[in-house]
Order: structure tokens, then sequence, then C-alpha cells
């Protein structure tokens, strides 16, 4: 029943019924209207709430940065510095959440998981240069006697998932910019690419399946190649988004604002700032994609990239959950 949703969204029923269930294009100055399938309208309507659930989100998180931001702050930033913080400008105060997803290795893993623990990795890369490799390098500037701890590098495994080109990330968004390409394209063009690669492995089996599995830092997974290109395109239903706009609530009329410029920005490969704080600069793996920048792969690392960079050059003003 969408009797209680549309309450929320201050919509009619029948009205966000024809919008999940169709899409509409313009032909010769005529709208046309064309009935999704079943399958298609599930995933209109799920892109629909993730959607509204960011928008939310984003609300909220610039809220609360407003809410703490204080203009007059001389002696905070006077002790701040003191302490050895650099601060860019003078309003030092923000939040920004990086939740850690943890590892996940499923009975059936797809694109979700990929996703997930290439972020888990990129931590484990970072926990390794910053906890061992870089303190190990300050110990042995001070004179420190200290027995080296040796660490294993996941940079292959990195690599693997997010070079220029040849890494998973990059063969799929390029399968998504083509026309007919489908699942077992994509699975073809991976064993193509990627089978001398050691932490890359198909076997007869898999691929016939199509199927593939990542030797990750943590374990093995095995993932499953179907519904990527779907997933990662993550359509925006813009019907919805349009009826949402002629809401009788004032408050999701203006998060489905937030909405169309987010599309737009996601299309044009920029990231939602959250903050007045100056973003940092994102390093050149993450920003190494020359591809379509409105795929959910691309919104997801480099999102996660300027995260991790704010974790990393402002710990004192980041809130790390």
């Amino acid at each position: 029943c969408l009797r209680p949703s549309c309450a929320l969204l201050g919509i009619q029923e029948n009205a966000l019924k024809v919008a999940l269930t169709n899409t509409s294009m313009e032909v010769a100055g005529t709208v046309l209207r064309k009935p999704l399938s079943v399958n298609a309208a599930v995933k209109a309507n799920e892109s629909l709430v993730k959607a509204i659930y960011e928008a939310l989100f984003n609300y909220i998180v610039k809220k609360l940065n407003e809410f703490i931001s204080v203009h007059d702050v001389k002696n905070t930033i006077e002790y701040l510095e003191s302490d050895g913080v650099e601060l860019e400008n003078d309003d030092p105060f923000q939040i920004a959440v990086l939740d850690i997803f943890g590892f996940e290795s499923f009975a059936e893993n797809s694109f979700e998981q990929l996703c997930i623990n290439f972020c888990n990795e990129t931590l484990q890369q970072q926990f390794n240069r910053y906890i061992f490799k870089l303190e190990q390098e300050e110990y042995k500037k001070e004179g420190i006697c200290w027995t080296f701890i040796e660490y294993p590098d996941n940079q292959d495994v990195l690599d693997l998932i997010d070079q220029k080109r040849t890494g998973l990330l990059a063969i799929l968004n390029d399968q998504c910019s083509l026309l007919k390409c489908t699942d077992s394209t994509f699975a073809a063009k991976l064993y193509d690419v990627c089978s001398s690669n050691n932490r890359f492995n198909a076997t007869a089996l898999q691929r016939s399946r199509g199927l593939f599995t990542v030797h990750h830092f943590a374990d093995p997974v095995e993932y499953c190649t179907e519904s990527f290109l779907e997933k990662n395109k993550d359509d925006f239903p813009k019907e919805a988004t349009e009826l949402l706009l002629s809401s009788s609530s004032a408050f999701i009329q203006k998060l489905s604002v937030e909405m169309t410029k987010l599309s737009l920005r996601q299309k044009d490969g920029k990231v939602e700032d959250l903050s007045p704080l100056p973003k940092p600069s994102v390093p050149n793996s993450a920003a190494s994609l020359s591809l379509s920048a409105d795929t959910l792969s691309v919104q997801h690392r480099t999102t996660f990239a300027v995260l991790s960079q704010i974790m990393i050059y402002h710990p004192t003003t980041s809130l790390r959950i």
C-alpha cells in the first residue's frame, strides 16, 4: 500500500504509481509514455528511496555543520595552532562521518560487496601506511632502537580493482558506457584482461556461470557478475523526482530540488560539498577514471576518497565512526 508513503511525501497515490511504473520520452515535441517491466519498476522504486535517503542525509549533515559552526573562535584557533594543527580558514568546526563498512563475504556476492570490500582494502592500506610505515620511519629518524615490523602490502589488490583502464571498476564503467553491453560481455572482458593478475581467479566452471574470485587482503571472495551493469548505472527515476517537486510539503519540495541538483552534479563528476572546510585534493589513484562519472562505482569511490582524505588531513575536526 502506497498510502502511508504518499501521505508523508505529500503526493497523490495514483500519481506515484504512474511515476514508478512508466518512463517518458520526448519525440518530435511530443511526450510519449512507455510502461516499465515489473523488474524495472522495482528498480525505479529502489532508486527513488535511495535518492530520498541521500538527500535527507546530506540535509542533516549540512544542518549539523551549520549549528556547530562558530565564527568568533580566536582562542580555540590559537589553541589548535599551538598544538600543531594547521587551519586553512577561520571556521574549523565540522563533522565528517566515515562509516567503516566491515569486510563482506557471503554465499553470493555482487556489486555492493565489491564496493564495500574495495573501501576496506583502501582503509587497510592507510592503516598499514600510517601505523606501520610512517611510524617506523619516524622511529628511525629519532634513532630509537626498534625491530622493524614486516607487514603485507595490498597495493596489488587495489590495482586489480582500481587501476586506470584495466581495473575491475574501469572495465565496468567502460561496459556501462557502450551500447549493447551485458553482464556476459562484462564478464568476458574481465576474464580477458585480468586473468594474468595473481589476485584474480576464474576457473572454467566459474566462467560458465559468470563468476570470478578476488583474493582480498582478508580472504578470497567469489563475485557473481549478474546485474553488475544495472546496479552500476543506477538510473535516476526522473518522473518520480519531478512528481516530488509538486509535493504539498515544502520540505519535500526542498529535498527534491537537492535530489535534482545532486543528480546533475554526479553526471558532471562533482562531489557533494557538506561543509565550509576546504576539501583536500583527491589522490591520483582515486581520480584516475577518465570514464563516465555518473555511475554508482565512481560516485562511491570519489566520495570515499574525499572522506578518507578529511580523516587524514583534518583528524581533530572529524568524527570517525
